[in-house]
């Protein structure tokens, strides 16, 4: 499986959302995405999960510019103010929502079940917003590969809770090392401290390099040049957590491409249009 996206720019009500960006990335691959505070992260989340209208540029599955087979194919994870879980749900309400729209049962028992094989046990009821920040990208990331026929995550930002940038960047390398393909949404901060190559958000732009070498680290080859492929996958090095990032983005602005059909998950954790597992149509 492929996705490619071409020139892909998000126009709102008010602003320039997002900056025309190329990518492609396939199965078993994992692809760097990064780009300042508010320069689209989520925008671009939502286009290449076939969410969000492109207002220029097109986004293809496997050559084709299917919506609705992007939607199946794309889970969307934690992204700000779209599938995050509500900050006051407890962990065991998330995992049962998850479990549930993944299509699978979301019993009691199935949900002890699943804390305890995922090693999430003792935060059944640890409120979204206390859990640590690794333990929370991975239970989101778990439940998200949980629903079929997903194949494809995008993580929005995960260094925007602080924690070690290791962590949510080995469990991405995870999920490609499983022959899904990841697009890993960060700031330019988290990707300069693991050292990694990545593609930036607005490379379309007249004169904008696609991918560059990090500043103060060794330059990891993109296995397909510089012009959008997915980045080699270099193993991170020891680093310090840091804060959580700057900002998170408006999404004030962000309108879902069409309206929800049946066979798609959606409602977010609690009282939220969206899911953890999977965005739905009814991003704001």
């Amino acid at each position: 499986m492929e996705i490619v996206a071409e020139a892909v720019e998000v126009i709102g009500a008010h602003s320039r959302l997002l900056a025309p960006t190329s990518l492609h990335v396939s199965s078993g691959e994992l692809l760097v995405v990064s780009g300042p505070p508010n320069a689209g992260h989520t925008a671009l989340a939502l286009a290449l999960s076939g969410r969000l209208q492109p207002g220029r540029g097109s986004v293809r599955l496997d050559g084709r510019a299917d919506p609705r087979a992007l939607r199946r194919a794309v889970a969307v994870v934690d992204a700000p103010e779209i599938t995050e879980p509500e900050p006051s749900v407890p962990v065991r309400t998330v995992v049962a929502e998850g479990l549930s729209m993944a299509g699978r049962s979301a019993r009691r028992a199935a949900v002890r079940s699943w804390l305890a094989e995922h090693g999430l046990a003792e935060h059944a009821s640890t409120r979204m917003e206390n859990l640590p920040a690794a333990e929370r990208t991975r239970l989101l990331v778990d439940l998200a590969a949980a629903a079929e026929p997903v194949e494809v995550l995008v993580l929005d930002t995960p260094d925007r809770h602080g924690g070690a940038e290791q962590d949510w960047y080995e469990l991405a390398r995870r999920e490609s090392d499983r022959g899904r393909a990841v697009v890993l949404l960060c700031s330019e901060h988290s990707a300069d401290r693991l050292g990694l190559a990545r593609v930036r958000i607005g490379n379309a732009e007249p004169g904008a390099a696609a991918a560059e070498a990090p500043a103060g680290g060794e330059r990891a080859a993109p296995e397909g040049g510089e012009d959008g492929s997915a980045a080699g996958s270099p193993a991170p090095g020891e680093d310090d957590a840091h804060p959580a990032s700057e900002s998170t983005e408006d999404t004030r602005d962000l309108r879902p491409a069409e309206p929800p059909t049946s066979d798609e998950h959606g409602g977010r954790h609690t009282a939220h249009p969206e899911s953890t597992a999977r965005a739905g149509e009814g991003a704001r």
